[in-house]
């Protein structure tokens, strides 16, 4: 029986650190594993580049739903730039990206915004630095408004 103890315990704390760890929670809504990626043009003081020459860059998170209702995201704004919700598509063998209006996030789920997925699109950022704060604000329409700080990265 103490061998089965110490097992369910070593599972429960391995389950445990596999997760994503929440860096934000708010009315049911949790955001995991956020970061921002400009190009180095997008950085300030790279290249010679100033925000005004700036390409171009994402934010990547993972989005779970823990309320008992489906809950959709209805837009994303930025302090840093222009923000889109996107997604990347193949058609014709070329892949591509459009703005997608919504994302549906279904009650207890997650969904990941990657690169080759669904992604928030950055235009016209403003010039910032590796390891800068910037926050993504995410509106969902039955949790309202969810703001994240995310560190700027290059990789």
């Amino acid at each position: 029986m103490k061998k089965m103890s110490f097992l369910f315990l070593f599972l429960s704390l391995l389950l445990a650190a596999c997760a994503p760890k929440v860096e934000v929670s708010q009315n049911g809504i949790e955001i995991a594993q956020s970061k921002a990626r400009l190009s180095s043009a997008g950085m300030a003081g790279m290249n010679g580049m100033g925000a005004g020459e700036s390409t171009p860059g994402a934010v990547f998170m993972t989005i779970k739903n823990a309320n008992s209702e489906t809950d959709t995201l209805v837009g994303v704004s930025a302090d840093f730039g222009d923000a889109e919700l996107h997604e990347t598509v193949m058609v014709d063998n070329v892949m591509s990206m459009r703005p997608v209006p919504q994302l549906e996030i279904p009650a207890g789920a997650m969904v990941e915004l990657k690169s080759g997925s669904y992604h928030i699109m950055i235009m016209n950022p403003k010039a910032v630095h590796v390891g800068d704060i910037v926050h993504i604000t995410l509106q969902f329409e039955k949790a309202g408004e969810v703001i994240v700080p995310i560190s700027i990265s290059n990789k």
